[in-house]
């Protein structure tokens, strides 16, 4: 959509068709792309083509689990994504620029209470929503023991 300089008119509309419009839709920006998610898949937009292409990397996450919709920005350091079981996150390391998926197991009974929301308080240390309340959690004290 194009807009006047004082943003007040609309001048040009252009609908893009080259993904669905589906159940458990978001749409987000991370590390300066946006990303689309339906129950479909992962979509990133290509600037230099001017539509959305099938992200693989998320789109294999999204492949064995279904992604609930919401997808947020964690001030571009991390792209949180829930699904029934986990949460997960998108990271970019700033050495390689590689990035990667995360996974945090989710159980079931806390999952069933927990609002798709996620807010960074400082460092690693998040809040997510729920029915009655929210639930601290720090990252950097997560772990997994396999014993």
């Amino acid at each position: 959509m194009s807009l006047s300089s004082d943003f007040y008119d609309v001048i040009e509309i252009k609908l893009d068709s080259t993904v669905s419009i589906g159940g458990s839709a978001s749409l987000s920006k991370f590390d300066n792309e946006i990303y689309y998610n339906y129950s479909g898949g992962f979509y990133k937009y290509n600037d230099e083509k001017d539509f959305f292409e099938r992200d693989s990397l998320l789109s294999s996450l999204s492949e064995k689990e279904l992604i609930n919709g919401i997808i947020i920005n964690d001030e571009n350091k991390k792209l949180w994504m829930f699904s029934e079981n986990y949460m997960h996150y998108l990271s970019k390391d700033l050495m390689s620029n590689e990035k990667t998926i995360n996974t945090i197991l989710f159980p079931e009974n806390l999952r069933k209470t927990v609002y798709e929301n996620i807010s960074k308080i400082e460092n690693e240390l998040y809040v997510i929503g729920t029915n009655n309340g929210y639930i601290s959690f720090d990252l950097e004290k997560y772990f997994i023991s396999l014993t």
